[in-house]
């Protein structure tokens, strides 16, 4: 299972919360700070994040709707899942910007900042299953892996 976190730069802050609500419960995610380093080709790291995806998470807003990179990976994901029946494609709506119409129908979950519900939602929306309490374990050890580093004496 491999998700991949579609959203606009002002919707960073819940997308990577949802980001977390999936890697504690060791869902692969693909999230662009954890994908796209700094002399990364942003065009090819994408691409092959939304090859490899089971899962599109979109974080639709009024910020969204007006992204052309959002619009993009939609429309790109979209030929694919009805060529393909896959992936499957999970509105996340951070405020009350109607849907665009080809997934106007999807069940979506309601974003509500980051709450207890808002991760129990979006990880059975993605695994089927309730998640597990190893959230706060999960978040040090993403921190240690994306943020932290040991070598530099300076965290």
């Amino acid at each position: 299972m491999s998700v991949f976190i579609s959203h606009n730069k002002a919707d960073k802050e819940a997308a990577r919360e949802i980001a977390m609500f999936l890697a504690a419960e060791s869902i692969n995610v693909w999230f662009d700070e954890w994908e796209i380093s700094a002399g990364g080709s942003i065009i090819e790291e994408v691409s092959d994040g939304l090859k490899g995806c089971t899962h599109f998470l979109i974080l639709w807003s009024k910020n969204a709707a007006t992204s052309n990179w959002v619009r993009k990976e939609l429309s790109s994901i979209l030929s694919t899942a009805i060529q393909a029946g896959s992936p499957k494609i999970i509105p996340i709506i951070i405020d009350d910007t109607p849907l665009p119409p080809l997934i106007s129908d999807n069940k979506y979950v309601l974003f509500e900042g980051g709450t207890e519900k808002d991760r129990s939602e979006i990880v059975r929306a993605v695994s089927g299953e309730s998640p597990s309490n190893e959230f706060i374990r999960a978040i040090v050890r993403k921190y240690h892996e994306v943020i932290h580093d040991e070598d530099s004496g300076d965290p």
